[in-house]
């Protein structure tokens, strides 16, 4: 889960993503591509508050929804056919979408807390 806020920290990184992929066991390739995916549709959502705290925000590539059959338009039917994927190659049952958005919601939070400290530094 650590590979959501990084990426949503850090888009630029996106270039990097298939050699870290075939850098990986077999076994972790697929958990990758998972959290990635999440990342790249969780930016689609979060993306005016990624702005706003971060400033101009790179576009991850969306490297890995094909692969995976995540379908949909809307935010909420990708995350959800991603999820399932993810239930799929998992075996695990879980609320995924919710884990991804946790993931993805501290991180704002904390890039939220961070601004507020720096303004009251700056502004007593």
């Amino acid at each position: 889960m650590a590979l959501i806020p990084l990426l949503l920290r850090h888009p630029e990184l996106s270039d990097t993503a298939p050699k870290v992929v075939t850098n990986l066991p077999n076994s972790e390739q697929t958990v990758f591509k998972l959290y990635y995916t999440a990342t790249v549709i969780l930016q689609t959502a979060f993306m005016e508050d990624l702005e706003r705290l971060l400033g101009n925000t790179a576009r991850l590539k969306d490297w890995y929804s094909n692969e995976l059959g995540v379908e949909g338009t809307l935010v909420e039917e990708r995350l959800n056919c991603l999820a399932a994927c993810h239930a799929r190659f998992s075996g695990l049952d879980l609320n995924w979408v919710g884990t991804y958005r946790h993931s993805a919601e501290r991180f704002l939070r904390s890039l939220h807390l961070r601004q507020q400290w720096q303004s009251r530094k700056t502004h007593p």
